[in-house]
C-alpha cells in the first residue's frame, strides 16, 4: 500500500464539501487536504466511519467527520479518517493514549504535547499498522483535528 502523508495542524483548502463523500482512488490516497468547509451535523458523524475501520475504535461524541475513505488493496484493508471534534487536548491526548497503548503495546512511537498528538505503529502482532496525527488547529481556537490512518500488513 502506498504510504499516506497528513498534515493535522489546519487546511485552507475549501474544495470539498462535508456532503460529499471521499472518492476512492483506484492508485492515489486521497490527499489530506481534502477539508470541509461546511460542517455536518454531529450526529451524522457515526454513518460515515470508514468502512474497513476497526470497530471498536473511539471517536468522540461531537466528532465532525470530513473524510472518511476505505480501500481494499491486494487484498489487505485499509481506511483513512479526518475529523474534527470540541473536546480538550488533553482529553482527547488520553482517549488515544489509552487506545494505543492497548493495540500497539511497546510497538507504539509517540509525540505527545500540549498541541500535538503523534502516535504511530505496528500491532504486536505485525498484522496492522496505525497512525494519529493531530492538535489544535491554529485558525480555530479549541478545535481538535485528527488524522487516521490503518491498514493491514
Amino acid at each position: 500500500m502506498a504510504a499516506i502523508t497528513l498534515s493535522a495542524c489546519s487546511s485552507n483548502d475549501t474544495n470539498n464539501t462535508a456532503g460529499e463523500p471521499a472518492q476512492p482512488s483506484a492508485s492515489v490516497a486521497p490527499a489530506a487536504t481534502e477539508q470541509a468547509s461546511a460542517q455536518p451535523a454531529a450526529g451524522a458523524a457515526s454513518e460515515r466511519v470508514p468502512a474497513n475501520l476497526p470497530e471498536d475504535f473511539p471517536l468522540p461524541d461531537d466528532a465532525v467527520i470530513s473524510v472518511s475513505h476505505s480501500e481494499d488493496n491486494e487484498g489487505k484493508k485499509a481506511a483513512l479518517l479526518i475529523f474534527r471534534t470540541n473536546e480538550g487536548m488533553e482529553s482527547v491526548t488520553k482517549r488515544y493514549k489509552d487506545y494505543f497503548a492497548d493495540r500497539l503495546g511497546s510497538n507504539a512511537v509517540q509525540t505527545i504535547d500540549e498541541k500535538n498528538l503523534i502516535i504511530q505503529g505496528n500491532s504486536p502482532d505485525n498484522t496492522q499498522i496505525w497512525s494519529i496525527i493531530g492538535g489544535e488547529l491554529s485558525s480555530e481556537p479549541g478545535v481538535v483535528e485528527l488524522n487516521i490512518t490503518w491498514s493491514e500488513l
